[in-house]
């Protein structure tokens, strides 16, 4: 204990004999990248996140008077696929029916398997890029499966178009092709034939 009558000691220089030194003040973005760097960079992170949110995702142009969508795309070949101007067929193209509004024309390819009766699918016009349309007994166009379906009231499968996916698949086999219209192409024999032991070969039938 101190002596009484010695002069009272104030209580800082109990718990620091010297003068502790002092940080200078930071700025409000020294700060901020101080701490960015404490964390990882997620200030960095979490600000390049808000602005990708701002950002649309799509951007809407027109284009020689059509109607664009410019969405960022990975594959090239794919991009000019969409893009290349499709031939009419033998005949050209059917005639829309009179209750389809006007830039659609009747699709011709493979059809749409859950489209349900009575409802016509074509593709628009007035799109740079081939766009499929689902038109409505009343004559209202639709772009998406969903969309239809909200509209219907249900969910749609395979049955609801089931006469149009058997005779699609009927005229595919008698042409040779596939579901998707593409010619059907076989291994040689041979390949399957060096599948086979020696044993296996010897009850091959000859060609003869």
């Amino acid at each position: 204990p101190p002596h009484p009558l010695a002069p009272p000691v104030s209580l800082p220089y109990l718990f620091c004999p010297s003068p502790c030194p002092r940080r200078p003040a930071m700025k409000k973005g020294a700060a901020a990248a101080a701490a960015g760097a404490k964390v990882g960079g997620k200030v960095k992170k979490k600000s390049a996140a808000l602005k990708a949110k701002r950002e649309p995702k799509y951007k809407v142009t027109r284009q020689g008077g059509k109607i664009a969508v410019l969405r960022p795309f990975t594959d090239p070949e794919g991009w000019a696929r969409r893009r290349q101007k499709e031939k009419p067929p033998p005949g050209g193209w059917p005639k829309p029916p009179a209750h389809w509004p006007p830039g659609v024309r009747v699709h011709v390819g493979r059809p749409i398997y859950w489209l349900p009766k009575g409802w016509g699918h074509g593709i628009k016009t007035t799109c740079v890029a081939r766009l499929a349309a689902y038109v409505s007994p009343e004559g209202k166009m639709y772009y998406h499966r969903h969309t239809v379906e909200e509209v219907i009231g249900r969910k749609l499968g395979p049955d609801d178009n089931l006469d149009s996916a058997t005779r699609w698949a009927q005229e595919q086999i008698q042409a040779g092709k596939n579901w998707r219209g593409q010619l059907v192409k076989f291994s040689p024999d041979s390949k399957l034939f060096s599948c086979l032991n020696k044993r296996e070969r010897e009850n091959l039938v000859g060609v003869d």
